[in-house]
């Protein structure tokens, strides 16, 4: 009798769970399964786990105790009292090892609900902290930029906040130099920070290095000895990281680009300019050559001329000009 309600009572909580979670059938619908990895706000859905996972542990445990506890009494009533039995008790003892089998699965069945729901929960906390780290990343994205912003505009409030003291302390005409020059320097400072502070790093790392050393040789005082021979114990070993290369090599190398492209521009005028000079000065000469009658052509001029008509080609089927030269 005890086992069978026990198993009643135990059945209707693990029906109620199926239904209470349907952890089990949300793959058929793909939006209601996506919904499983987003909370709101009031985390409904993380206190929802919380609470199953809290009942399911007790509910396990107090079947197994169950079981434990009938398990546990048959084995005295069929090692101490076999021989006592009844076939009517020994029906009773059949029967409630079938309960007993029965709870073992109402237990087995809690427990892959405890399973799913742990699993539910790892996969919504870990989307939750992704989304939390992508907002975080572009929320640092966002200050990055404002802090851009307000570094170009900073040469220029201060340089007009320190005039705008007196009229007479500084001269107005050497603002705009002034404001040039700070702005210059203060671009210049922000845009190679890292590449400042790596270098600061390791200069202050190789004089820290040679201060413990000397440091640790003291022979005048052997209170300062011991105090280097302590922080010898701190291994001063130069970090072994890849240092980024500079952002200005790539600035450096797109203005390379421009400066070959403008000068094979201007090579490519200039070889074209004398082309041109050259043949309206053979052209001249051979004008002057033809003025003069029955004068014989010089060689310069011939040589313009022929050079002249070994261009005309003969006119292929598609337009194209076919040159051919003169012999």
């Amino acid at each position: 009798m005890v086992l069978s309600y026990l198993r009643n009572t135990w059945g209707e909580l693990v029906d109620y769970f199926d239904n209470f979670l349907d952890d089990g059938r949300t793959f058929l619908r793909a939006k209601d399964h996506d919904n499983l990895l987003v909370d709101d706000e009031n985390f409904s859905r993380s206190r929802k786990y919380f609470w199953s996972l809290s009942c399911l542990s007790e509910f396990i445990l107090h079947i197994n105790d169950a079981i434990h506890q009938w398990e546990a009494s048959r084995d005295i009533w069929a090692t101490s009292f076999d021989g006592f039995l009844t076939e009517e008790s020994k029906e009773y003892i059949k029967d409630n090892n079938k309960l007993c089998d029965k709870l073992k699965a109402l237990r087995d069945r809690m427990q892959q609900h405890h399973n799913n729901i742990t699993a539910l929960r790892d996969g919504l906390f870990n989307a939750s902290a992704v989304m939390e780290s992508r907002a975080s990343t572009k929320l640092g994205e966002n200050v990055k930029l404002l802090t851009f912003v307000s570094i170009f505009f900073l040469p220029l409030a201060f340089c007009t906040s320190l005039w705008s003291m007196s009229d007479s302390l500084f001269p107005l005409h050497i603002l705009i130099y002034v404001i040039i020059f700070v702005a210059l320097a203060t671009y210049l400072i922000v845009f190679n920070l890292n590449t400042l502070v790596r270098l600061f790093s390791r200069a202050y790392e190789s004089y820290k290095i040679s201060l413990v050393t000397k440091m640790k040789s003291e022979k005048e005082s052997e209170y300062w000895k011991r105090r280097g021979e302590r922080f010898e114990n701190f291994q001063f070993r130069p970090k072994a990281e890849v240092a980024k290369p500079s952002e200005w090599l790539l600035v450096g190398y797109a203005l390379r680009r421009v400066g070959r492209w403008a000068g094979e521009g201007l090579v490519r005028g200039l070889s074209l300019g004398r082309k041109v000079r050259s043949e309206g000065e053979e052209d001249v000469t051979a004008r002057s050559a033809e003025e003069d009658g029955g004068r014989e052509m010089p060689g310069t001029a011939k040589k313009g001329l022929f050079k002249r008509m070994g261009r005309v080609g003969r006119r292929s089927g598609n337009g194209a000009a076919d040159e051919t030269t003169m012999p």
